[in-house]
C-alpha cells in the first residue's frame, strides 16, 4: 500500500524507512502521472505506474477479503 508522509506529503511504499508517520493511501494521487513523479528509491522495484496500480488494487482486495473472512468468523478483535 502507498503511504503519504506526514512530514512532507511525499509518497512511499508502506515499508519504506523514509516515510516515518504517514497516512495509508488506496491509490496514488492524481498528480502522479509518471513513475518519475515518485522521488523515493522505494519505488525502484516497479517499472511503471500500471504495475504500481495493479499492486495497490491487489493489496486493497486482499485486505477486503481478510476483513470479510474475519467478520464472517466473528473475529471482532482485529477484523482487518
Amino acid at each position: 500500500m502507498a503511504t503519504m508522509s506526514a512530514d512532507d506529503f511525499s509518497i512511499h511504499t508502506e515499508d519504506c524507512p523514509a516515510v516515518g508517520d504517514g497516512m495509508p493511501l488506496s491509490d496514488l494521487p492524481d498528480e502522479v502521472t509518471s513513475i518519475e513523479d515518485l522521488d523515493c528509491e522505494c519505488w525502484s522495484e516497479y517499472d511503471s505506474l500500471d504495475e504500481i496500480s495493479e499492486h495497490l488494487v491487489f493489496l486493497d482486495t486482499l485486505g477486503g477479503l481478510q476483513w470479510s473472512r474475519s467478520h464472517w468468523r466473528g473475529d471482532q478483535k482485529n477484523p482487518r
